[in-house]
C-alpha cells in the first residue's frame, strides 16, 4: 500500500497495526499456551515479561491501535498524505516486531514458523 501510486498511506497504517497484533498474538497464544487474550485492548497486557523491551512494545501496541482507530473510525478522516508519517513509522515498528517475535519463539523452542 505504500508503494502503490499513489500510496495509501491510511490503509497501510492500518495493515502495519495488524501485522504488529498478529506477531505480538503469537508470541502470546505460545508463552501463554492458548489464546485467551485476543482483544485488541487486552493483548499488551500478557506480552511475556522476557519479550526484548517488553514495556516498549506493550506501548508501541497501543499506540499503533490507538493511531489505527483515528485512520478506520474518525468521523472527518484527514486526507490520506496526513498518515504518511504514521504509517512509515508504524511500518518501520511492525517490520522490527516481526523480527523480534520471530526471534523470540524460535529462541523458546517454536518450531512452527
Amino acid at each position: 500500500m505504500v508503494s502503490a501510486k499513489p500510496p495509501l498511506y491510511r490503509g497501510a497504517l492500518s495493515r502495519f497495526y495488524y501485522s504488529m497484533y498478529h506477531s505480538m498474538r503469537a508470541v502470546v497464544f505460545f508463552a501463554e499456551g492458548g489464546d485467551d487474550h485476543q482483544e485488541h485492548s487486552e493483548l499488551p497486557r500478557f506480552t511475556p515479561a522476557d519479550f526484548p523491551q517488553s514495556s516498549l512494545w506493550q506501548n508501541a501496541l497501543k499506540d499503533a491501535r490507538t493511531r489505527r482507530n483515528a485512520a478506520d473510525y474518525d468521523a472527518y478522516p484527514k486526507s490520506d498524505n496526513a498518515y504518511r508519517a504514521g504509517a512509515l513509522d508504524l511500518q518501520r515498528q511492525a517490520t522490527e516486531l516481526e523480527k523480534l517475535s520471530r526471534d523470540y519463539l524460535k529462541s523458546k523452542g517454536c518450531a512452527h514458523l
